[in-house]
């Protein structure tokens, strides 16, 4: 079982570096044509350039892939059409959005100003709002989500080459390592993920992370 994105066009936002470049790059070599976004600024929201989005769109194409540059800021929502109608000027469609666009604000709620709270929720809800709304038109667990064959009402957990399915409680899960094949490995191995048997309730937010390292660490022993 293989994940092909021959022929279906993917708009990734934030995906000047870190996460939503490994989305674009990952969902590019799989055949995908993607438009990739970035604000271009620092890790604060600040600045701006479409440089950073278009070193990732040079690297897709020296590669063999298909991709274009955007510099929206995902809280215009005005931007924000122009770029869908960027990528449906130059293909034809919209098949898949990632919405990872953010910024960090590293404190805690009570140290923070009431602008920098509006800020993180103008990019990280409205600026979701924003791109789902218009396109009416983790990597492995983001590939197999948007392919054919996705799962449906299955919420993806993902971290350390483990994979779970969250419902109110998370399944044992698999570990597949991070290997090139992990996408379809994973694929093919949903029923797994997905089992409840032995389901845990996490005591706390880190109780994903914990869970996926003890399974990394095993199977790094075995």
């Amino acid at each position: 079982m293989s994940i092909d994105f021959q022929g279906r066009v993917a708009i990734v936002t934030g995906a000047g570096g870190g996460l939503g470049k490994q989305h674009a790059l990952a969902l590019a070599k799989r055949g995908a044509k993607v438009l990739v976004n970035d604000l271009g600024g620092n890790v604060h929201g600040e600045g701006g350039s479409v440089s950073a989005a278009q070193a990732v769109v040079d690297e897709i194409i020296s590669a063999g892939g298909e991709a274009i540059a955007n510099g929206a800021s995902v809280t215009d929502y005005e931007a924000v059409q122009a770029m869908v109608k960027q990528a449906m000027d130059k293909w034809g469609r919209v098949d898949i959005l990632v919405n990872n666009a953010g910024i960090l604000r590293d404190k805690s709620f009570s140290k923070m100003e009431i602008s920098d709270f509006r800020l993180v929720m103008e990019v990280h809800v409205m600026g979701a709002v924003h791109c789902t709304k218009e396109p009416q038109a983790v990597v492995p667990a983001m590939l197999v989500m948007a392919c054919e064959d996705a799962p449906n009402r299955t919420i993806m957990c993902a971290g350390a080459g483990s994979f779970e399915v969250a419902n109110i409680t998370l399944t044992q899960g698999v570990h597949l390592g991070m290997s090139d094949d992990a996408p379809e490995q994973l694929l093919a191995a949903m029923a797994q993920v997905k089992d409840r048997h032995g389901e845990l309730v996490p005591g706390s937010g880190s109780g994903q992370g914990s869970l996926e390292v003890a399974k990394a660490m095993a199977a790094h022993k075995a």
